[in-house]
């Protein structure tokens, strides 16, 4: 009877490691399951993240592209002005001997207008 006693010892023990193991298990479970968890916030989050990213940058193209359009108005105007003033000078050159005769005329004959 002392041997089966010894055996039921050893399944006692054994069964004490079984349920020490199985808390232990259980522990090991929970954690993964917290962890599990964490990861998949954190990759919500990531995902967050770069949505805002990717809506970032297209906005920015956008602004880029704006601003591109903008500078060649601007360029377009800087040439269009560049003309202007070109067309302006010469028209100031070959206005401005005839004004000059014509105050000399002015000057010479009056207001009467009656030389040529």
């Amino acid at each position: 009877s002392s041997g089966i006693n010894a055996e039921y010892g050893e399944i006692d023990t054994l069964k004490a490691q079984l349920h020490k193991v199985k808390v232990k298990l259980g522990i090991v479970e929970d954690e993964r399951e917290t962890c599990e968890g964490r990861y998949r916030n954190q990759r919500e989050e990531n995902e967050k993240v770069a949505d805002g990213a990717m809506k970032t940058e297209a906005e920015l193209r956008e602004s880029n592209r704006k601003l591109n359009q903008k500078e060649t108005h601007c360029q377009g105007l800087e040439s269009e002005l560049g003309r202007v003033a070109a067309n302006l000078k010469q028209v100031t050159t070959q206005v401005t001997p005839t004004l000059c005769k014509f105050a000399l005329s002015v000057l010479m004959c009056g207001t009467t207008f009656l030389c040529v």
